[in-house]
């Protein structure tokens, strides 16, 4: 790893040019969790403020307004910090993935308090102003049914978009950890990855709340769901990798499952949660592993 000032040029920079292209925002949040997760929290905690200090100076010069970098920091910077501590002094997955849904759980309650438990009128104000012009040239007849829909479902979709790509920044950075310092060392660790058994209770808990409690709690539990959906997807994922590798495929078969993602990516995203979620009860690699007599699958040709 190179010194305080390269780290805070990656962080600061990836984060300035991800407003032109967005994936570049995963190389900021990664480049902070690997410093906290190698160096420890102090010395992320020094690249994070300076990196957002140089954010919100260029931002500022730039668009006009340095708030972009404290978005960054609350919704990303910030929680990628607590996860980097999370999973170096546990070294646990399942830790990291349950402190990222507590994050996202208390991260979800403070927007409804700010808005004052209406999260749907919030966005369909948001929504009919920013999108409601889009929707007209794309010739939807009744946009204000259409900001409707979507609109209660926004605070759910929004912060399950969060908490993935917190956990793609932390296993990205994980990643290039073990290629520096630990080869294989990542690939091992995904391939276990399991979520906290309380995360099973919490999501049949939370989708019972929200089909039979009204208004916001109803609203703030359907939310919560969604949480726990992406990261039983993250789960499902990890059991695709390990059963691949378990039953020896080569490659070529997680590329055709990575391009079928992409091509029904809805689908797939909830066939892989219901996977995670079947996963937290039954152990499916456990059992995989012992139908075909294997102990691991260190040996394997699967990612």
């Amino acid at each position: 790893m190179a010194g305080r000032a390269q780290a805070v040029l990656v962080t600061a920079g990836a984060a300035v040019l991800s407003f032109l292209a967005p994936p570049l925002s995963w190389i900021s949040g990664a480049a902070l969790a690997l410093v906290t997760l190698r160096r420890g929290a102090v010395e992320g905690a020094w690249v994070g403020l300076l990196g957002a200090l140089a954010v919100a100076l260029l931002t500022g010069l730039w668009l006009g307004t340095p708030a972009p970098a404290a978005s960054l920091a609350a919704v990303l910077w910030l929680p990628l910090w607590i996860l980097g501590q999370v999973l170096r002094a546990t070294v646990s997955w399942s830790a990291a993935l349950g402190a990222a849904a507590a994050l996202a759980a208390v991260q979800v309650a403070a927007f409804y308090v700010l808005v004052g438990g209406d999260a749907a009128g919030f966005w369909r104000a948001v929504l009919a102003t920013g999108a409601g012009p889009l929707l007209e040239r794309m010739g939807v007849r009744d946009v204000d049914e259409a900001v409707a829909a979507v609109a209660p479902a926004m605070t759910g979709l929004v912060a399950a978009g969060a908490v993935l790509s917190q956990t793609a920044c932390l296993a990205l950075a994980r990643w290039w950890q073990a290629m520096l310092y630990n080869p294989g060392g990542f690939q091992a660790e995904f391939h276990a990855l399991r979520l906290p058994r309380w995360m099973a209770w919490a999501t049949v808990v939370l989708a019972v709340a929200a089909w039979a409690l009204p208004g916001g709690a109803g609203a703030l539990a359907r939310d919560l769901v969604a949480v726990c959906i992406a990261l039983q997807m993250v789960q499902g994922l990890a059991v695709v990798h390990g059963a691949a590798a378990i039953a020896r495929l080569p490659w070529p078969w997680l590329g055709l499952f990575y391009l079928l993602a992409l091509l029904v990516l809805p689908q797939v995203g909830m066939v892989l949660a219901a996977l995670g979620f079947a996963d937290q009860w039954v152990d499916l690699r456990r059992r995989l592993r012992a139908r075909r007599g294997t102990d691991g699958d260190d040996d394997s040709d699967g990612e």
